[in-house]
């Protein structure tokens, strides 16, 4: 199983005034919040960050999330001495997952990639799908490296190159393996323009495909424009389900009433009940906020709801 991770990120100082900064913000986090994230839900244990030059307030912004404490940044300089004294188990003999710059990989996917039991003997590069990469050639989301192999990744970063020249090279001294990441696992963002695209396939992943029709062509569409205004705001997820339990309690008052229009109205807060239902899981996954006390406490009022409404 893969334990250590690579993250390389794009130049910073030498960046263009288009260049996505890793501080922008996607879906509730910051672009590398949600990368550490994934890596760490997928089974990463430890890991550092690459940068070729300077992100302004980077280093600040990843010392003071508590949860990603396991990853270090490291400027292309500083990783020299870092690497060369083996720390972070980055040793000739420990396999690492490594994550190119501008790629979101679906957590589901990275899990698997990282359960992998067989030790690497090659590197196995993993590629877009040709619908989201026409030419063909383009820098890999992700590879599975060897930690000999590793080093010499880290080196062609440290010497300021093109990242396609490093992957080509190492082809040339080493086996590589080449396999494709599913379309729908993957979203590409290089630029601040691409943002609002990315993060609406973000919130596209939360539909599934078992979902009834109601659910994803209504109530699905509504709790999502919930959840996106509720994403930079201090609600909880546990707030929320307590709020749709309330709801749902409540229309059974209004149900118990002898007018049409309080029926009515018990419906209507019953149907609010259940998109509301919604938001909680989306806010959750989304911001990585998932926990066992939240998936209890979903559950217990789902099941109240539906005893007070229809026992």
């Amino acid at each position: 199983m893969i334990k250590r991770a690579l993250v390389l990120l794009p130049p910073g100082t030498e960046r263009t005034d288009e260049a996505l900064s890793p501080l922008a913000q996607m879906g509730g986090l910051t672009l590398i919040q949600r990368i550490l994230y994934s890596l760490q839900w997928a089974g990463i244990e430890e890991g550092v960050v690459l940068s070729q030059g300077e992100w302004p307030g980077l280093a600040h912004h990843m010392r003071k999330d508590s949860k990603i404490k396991a990853f270090s940044l490291l400027s292309t300089k500083a990783s020299r001495e870092y690497f060369s004294e083996g720390n972070a188990g980055f040793s000739d003999r420990e396999d690492c997952i490594v994550q190119f710059p501008c790629r979101i990989v679906d957590r589901q996917v990275l899990k698997d990639i990282c359960n992998r039991e067989e030790p690497l003997s090659e590197i196995i590069l993993f590629e877009p799908p040709p619908s989201l990469d026409p030419a063909g050639g383009g820098t890999p989301p992700l590879a599975l490296v060897p930690g000999t192999s590793a080093r010499a990744l880290i080196q062609a970063w440290e010497e300021r190159g093109p990242i396609d020249e490093g992957i080509r090279s190492l082809q040339e001294t080493a086996v590589v393996r080449k396999e494709q990441v599913p379309e729908e696992a993957l979203i590409r963002v290089e630029r601040e323009s691409a943002l609002p695209r990315a993060e609406g396939r973000l919130f596209q992943r939360l539909i599934k495909p078992t979902e009834s029709f109601l659910s994803q062509k209504f109530e699905r569409k509504v709790s999502l424009a919930i959840t996106r205004r509720l994403l930079y705001t201090r609600v909880t997820p546990n707030q929320i389900s307590i709020l749709s339990i309330l709801l749902g309690v409540s229309s059974t008052f209004l149900f118990l009433g002898e007018s049409r229009m309080l029926h009515v109205l018990g419906g209507v807060l019953l149907l609010l009940s259940s998109i509301v239902d919604g938001c909680d899981g989306e806010l959750a996954r989304l911001r990585f906020q998932e926990s066992r006390s939240g998936s209890w406490l979903d559950f217990l009022g789902d099941n109240v709801v539906h005893m007070s409404v229809f026992f």
